[in-house]
C-alpha cells in the first residue's frame, strides 16, 4: 500500500498513481482535491490522519479477518466431523436456510459494528 502527500502542482500524477492520496490544501488547488482520498489544511494535520485514523483502521482490518477465519471454521469443522460420522454419504449437517441465517447474523453484523464503532486505543494516546 503506497501513501502519496502533495500539495499540488507537480504532485498531480503521483497522488493519482497512489493507493491513497492526501492533498494538502495551499492556495486555490480545486483540481487537485478530485484525485486525492483525504485532504488536509496543513502538514501537521497528517499526523492526526497517519496514527490515529490509520492506526484504528489497521486494527480494525485485522479483527475483521480474523472473525472470518474464526466464523468459517466454526461453519465447517462440525460438518467435516459429520462427514466421518455420515460415511461420506454427502449429505449435510445443516439446512440451507440455517446456513444463510448463520453468515448473515454471525457475519454482517458483527463485522459492522466492529468496522463502525470500535477505537482500538484513545486518540489522546495515540497522538502523544
Amino acid at each position: 500500500v503506497t501513501l502519496a502527500i502533495g500539495d499540488g502542482g507537480n504532485d498531480m500524477a503521483m497522488l493519482n498513481e497512489a493507493n491513497v492520496g492526501v492533498s494538502v490544501r495551499t492556495g486555490n488547488q480545486n483540481n487537485i482535491l478530485g484525485l486525492t482520498d483525504y485532504s488536509v489544511e496543513t502538514f501537521s494535520d497528517l499526523q492526526r490522519l497517519m496514527y490515529l485514523h490509520g492506526t484504528w483502521s489497521f486494527v480494525r482490518i485485522v479483527k475483521v479477518i480474523l472473525y472470518s477465519f474464526f466464523k468459517n471454521f466454526m461453519l465447517i469443522i462440525p460438518q467435516f466431523l459429520y462427514s466421518f460420522y455420515s460415511k461420506s454419504s454427502g449429505t449435510s449437517l445443516y439446512d440451507s436456510w440455517l446456513i444463510l441465517s448463520f453468515n448473515l447474523f454471525f457475519t454482517s453484523l458483527p463485522i459492522l459494528y466492529v468496522g463502525l464503532f470500535d477505537k482500538s486505543m484513545p486518540s489522546n494516546r495515540l497522538i502523544q
